[in-house]
């Protein structure tokens, strides 16, 4: 299901920490959010492995995720999830070369993948995009957690410019933003920037 893109309007927020409130820094909060994650009974959304939430906080204006090189299930409340990933930092807005700004985190910048595979871009070209999780055969479906709507499993990463990495042998961090549909139109307050840590 692909829905309607709008990047939205900036707006002060306050970030949810698994289910507690804390005010972020200007300089560390663009107007992202707020989304509760990892949260027992139901949140936005959680990331998982073995049955159970992974550890993760709020840190330097992003949510972090620590996860074991294997598989994991992404859940969430809402009709659909993006989220873009890349080796290196990068913006959620990139301009390409005629000079138009889409997110990176729109459908138009979706990449195909194999279900249970979440793609990793280099982080180094405007048109770098994202993977969809929505009700579609490109998405491998989990038993969501309780208090969840739907969950995926993510079983590979697949490394668009390093197709020599994968899950099973990365080590070290992933960049991205994470959007959680809960209508038409994207929000800045449904997005949030993420780093995934596997250890």
């Amino acid at each position: 299901m692909r829905w309607t893109q709008w990047s939205g309007v900036l707006v002060s927020s306050m970030l949810l920490l698994a289910g507690c409130a804390t005010a972020p820094t200007p300089e560390n909060n663009p107007g992202y959010g707020p989304l509760s994650f990892n949260v027992a009974g139901g949140g936005d959304f959680y990331f998982a492995q073995d049955g159970h939430f992974v550890p993760a906080h709020l840190g330097q204006g992003a949510i972090e995720i620590d996860l074991k090189p294997a598989s994991f299930q992404i859940g969430y409340n809402g009709e659909q999830l993006n989220i873009c990933l890349t080796q290196i930092p990068g913006p959620e807005i990139r301009t390409d070369p005629s000079g138009h700004k889409a997110s990176c985190l729109a459908g138009p910048m979706s990449g195909a993948h194999y279900a249970g595979t979440m793609l990793v871009y280099s982080g180094t070209k405007w048109s770098d995009g994202n993977t969809e999780f929505a009700d579609d055969q490109t998405s491998k479906k989990a038993t969501p957690l309780s208090g969840y709507r739907v969950a995926y499993e993510v079983d590979d990463l697949d490394f668009a410019a390093a197709p020599d990495l994968n899950l099973a042998n990365f080590r070290g961090t992933l960049y991205g933003y994470i959007v959680v549909y809960k209508q038409h139109l994207r929000m800045n307050r449904d997005i949030m920037p993420v780093r995934l840590v596997f250890r």
